[in-house]
């Protein structure tokens, strides 16, 4: 049987020198003291929230199913032979890729 590699989320940060006007034009919304952009990674079922606060150097992603957090995002046991969470993890780590290579993050490592 043929051991594959499970596919992980990287884990990224604020780039603290990103401007207002930046975030703004990038689809991002102002919400207490910081920025604000949601993003469906599958389907319309599960979405990724993402909260960036440069000011607190503090970036918090929420990966929601149903708004409940997607388990498998967070929990490794969960993630053995989910496809769902394969797609998923690809579409977060080149969405947050592409806000990197724009420079409203920073890439910073491996998630888990």
């Amino acid at each position: 049987m043929e051991h594959t590699e499970i596919i992980e989320p990287k884990k990224y940060k604020p780039n603290n020198k990103t401007s207002d006007k930046k975030y703004i034009k990038n689809g991002f919304v102002r919400r207490s003291n910081g920025y604000i952009i949601s993003q469906y990674l599958y389907k319309n079922m599960i979405k990724m929230v993402l909260y960036i606060n440069p000011e607190e150097n503090y970036l918090n992603t929420d990966i929601l199913h149903n708004d409940h957090l997607f388990a498998a995002f967070y929990n490794p046991e969960d993630r053995h032979d989910n496809l769902v969470y394969d797609e998923v993890v690809r579409k977060y780590n080149k969405y947050m890729d592409k806000l990197a290579k724009k420079g409203l993050i920073k890439y910073e490592k491996k998630y888990c």
